[in-house]
């Protein structure tokens, strides 16, 4: 799966194709999945990482990640998509139908598997109690447990989290349940590439002058009605209502 310093973890549309083609992935598959994708770019267009990486990059290589752990068809699309919802823009006067735009795209699993992934509660207080009960959790919600720990992994390599506010990594406090939580999932690949990404101490002073400084995402320009249901769900009470 590489590390920071070669990561091995496609970046691009194209790289990621390659690698699901020479992982096995049949062609209807590789369709899908590029559909997935074309959706993600009107979702994403414009939008960027707190470290200024290009939004559409981290989601591949959440896919590409997963692609690598063997994942099924639906894990990988879902975690080309994982994002949709907290982040992608459906635009103010389609956020309603939002849901029905997915599954026209990926249809229902894949769907279901993106609002489990937007459901699952991960701060500092969430996190261990998801450890405490992972055996208990159903298949579904393993699977979203799986998309996040892809999003941690690919979010913490390249330096990614020393180039923004370290507010914009949640796991800071938890690396060991982490990388235990890969292991307990059958992925000791994940736990491994997780333990060297958020322990292994490196020389991070050059990278000083290019901290930008961000705690979150953010669109390179905003368009009219762009974005504001991202900032109403970053209001808790207002999250999960159906607007």
């Amino acid at each position: 799966m590489g590390n920071s310093n070669n990561r091995g973890v496609a970046q691009t549309n194209l790289a990621l194709y390659r690698q699901l083609h020479n992982l096995g992935y049949q062609s209807q598959s590789l369709k899908r999945i590029r559909g997935a994708y074309e959706l993600a770019m009107s979702l994403f267009a414009g939008r960027f990482r707190a470290c200024g990486r290009v939004f559409l990059a981290h989601l591949v290589g959440t896919a590409s990640i997963l692609a690598e752990l063997g994942a099924s068809e639906p894990i990988v699309t879902a975690g080309l998509l994982h994002a949709a919802y907290e982040q992608g823009d459906f635009g103010f006067t389609r956020w309603r139908h939002r849901r029905e735009r997915i599954r026209a795209v990926v249809g229902d699993d894949v769907e279901n598997l993106i609002q489990r992934y937007d459901q699952l509660k991960w701060n500092e207080t969430s996190i261990p109690l998801i450890f405490d009960r992972l055996n208990a959790l159903q298949e579904t919600d393993r699977a979203a447990l799986l998309i996040r720990l892809a999003n941690e992994l690919d979010d913490h390599l390249d330096f990614a989290r020393q180039l923004s506010n370290k507010g914009a990594h949640r796991v800071a406090s938890h690396p060991d349940i982490i990388i235990a939580m890969a292991a307990s999932l059958g992925h000791p690949t994940l736990a491994e590439s997780l333990r060297h990404a958020l322990t292994e101490p490196e020389d991070m002073e050059w990278l000083s002058p290019l901290c930008t400084g961000r705690s979150g995402s953010f669109p390179l320009a905003w368009r009219r009605g762009a974005g504001a249901m991202q900032v109403l769900r970053r209001i808790p009470f207002l999250r999960f209502l159906p607007f």
